[in-house]
Formats: structure tokens, sequence, C-alpha cells
């Protein structure tokens, strides 16, 4: 395959729908920090499907052209790499100011082109863009693991290990919620996470995004995603996707 790098998240969505490129991949969770800001947005603004789900162990890495930590003036990364090595550079880089990139891999560039910038990222970052690892492994907490999904226009077929992901809007009404939550019970679906996220327009009120066990050919999902349709304003499948390996 050939790799195309875009500099939001939101360029890969496009990328993707206009044809550029057949799939994307982008993170959307973090087992320390919890949701990717955007991310999961991005879903109910375009109409691509999730084809795939990976887990990936995070190894971060300071990296920079200056071998000496101490000549470090500026730091540049993700917001999520920031928040996941807060520890160390607190305690190594404290006087050091830190600047928020859409991507590590822009954060990458932007400190190869800085003689006092550094970035946080992979290892792999700074083998391609000529960096020297000043440490590595430099995240707070050993057990790092991000979930990304692939998107695209593909739908795979059942596994027997699937998820299935949706989005949902309901009226602002008393057990609104619960409806939803027990149809999905009543058929004897496993809910793997559910979030609530602003709805665009319209101030507090909120696009529900949940992922399930199964797949959307299952007759169980078939048969609650038809009474979702009845006890909500509107539902968007989003995907039913091989599950990924998380060990």
């Amino acid at each position: 395959a050939e790799f195309c790098g875009f500099r939001t998240f939101e360029d890969v969505f496009g990328s993707v729908e206009k044809g550029h490129c057949n799939q994307g991949v982008v993170p959307v969770e973090n087992s320390l920090e919890g949701s990717v800001a955007g991310v999961w947005d991005l879903f109910n603004k375009f109409d691509l499907k999730i084809c795939g789900e990976y887990y990936l162990r995070i190894r971060l890495s300071l990296m920079a052209r200056n071998r000496d930590i101490n000549g470090i003036k500026k730091l540049y990364s993700h917001p999520m790499p920031l928040a996941q090595c807060r520890s160390w550079l607190k305690s190594h880089l404290p006087d050091v100011a830190f600047e928020s990139v859409e991507s590590t891999s822009l954060a990458a560039k932007m400190a190869a082109d800085d003689p006092s910038g550094a970035a946080l990222g992979s290892r792999h970052l700074a083998e391609t863009l000529g960096l020297s690892i000043l440490k590595e492994d430099i995240e707070d907490e050993p057990h790092n693991v991000t979930r990304f999904l692939a998107v695209g226009n593909s739908e795979p077929r059942p596994t027997g290990k699937d998820k299935t992901t949706l989005l949902f809007f309901l009226d602002h009404s008393p057990g609104a919620l619960a409806g939803v939550l027990s149809a999905l019970s009543q058929r004897e679906i496993n809910v793997c996470r559910i979030e609530s996220r602003p709805m665009p327009m319209r101030s507090w009120e909120y696009l529900f995004f949940v992922d399930l066990e199964g797949h959307r050919e299952d007759p169980a999902m078939v048969y609650a995603m038809s009474e979702m349709e009845t006890l909500c304003v509107f539902t968007k499948w989003l995907g039913s996707y091989p599950s990924g390996d998380v060990s």
C-alpha cells in the first residue's frame, strides 16, 4: 500500500471521501486519557464506514536535532502525548514551553526545522526525519494503548467476532436513553462503550455514539437496530467490523 500523511484528522476523512485514498486510519481513544477530541464528530460530518479496529501499544520518545536535552527551548506535540508524559516532562523539562499541534508527525517535522525544538512521538518518526532520540519510553504509564479505526467505504463480512458502531439522537425526554439500552439488553447485545458529543447547532443537546458486540447482519442486531429506529429521532450505522486484538 502507498502511505499518505495528512495534517489533520478531518483531512484524512476528506481524502477518503473524495477517493484520493482507499482507507484512512485515525486514533479515537486512549486507555489512559480517553477519547481523542473531535474525531468522533467527523463520523457525523462524513459519510464513511468503519472497516477495522486496531489497538497499538504506545511508546513515546523525546526527539530533537540537538543531542543535548538542556538545549531544548520548545516542545512540539499533539495534546494526547503531552498528557501521557505529564509527570516525566514536569520532572525533566519543567521550564520548556509546550506547543500543541495537530499530530505527532507534524510535531516531529517542526522539531526537525527548529534547532532548539523537540517533539514527542514514535521511534519511527525520529528515524524517518533524521532526529536524535534523547530518551525513550517516557510515557508515565507502561500500559498505554491507543485504539485506532480504519475508515472507508467497504463493508466487512461477519467474522463471528465483530463490533457494530452506531450514532443516534434522542428526544430530550425522561427515559429516552434507558429505552434504547433496554432494547439492546433484551436482545442480549453487549454495549462495549457509549459516549455523548454536543449536537452541532443545538446547544445542550447531544449525539450518542455506541459500540456494540456483534455484526449488523446478526439476527439480534437486526431486530435491535430496527427497534432503535422507532425510539430515536435518527440513527446512523457507522460500520460493522472485526474486533481488534487488545492483548
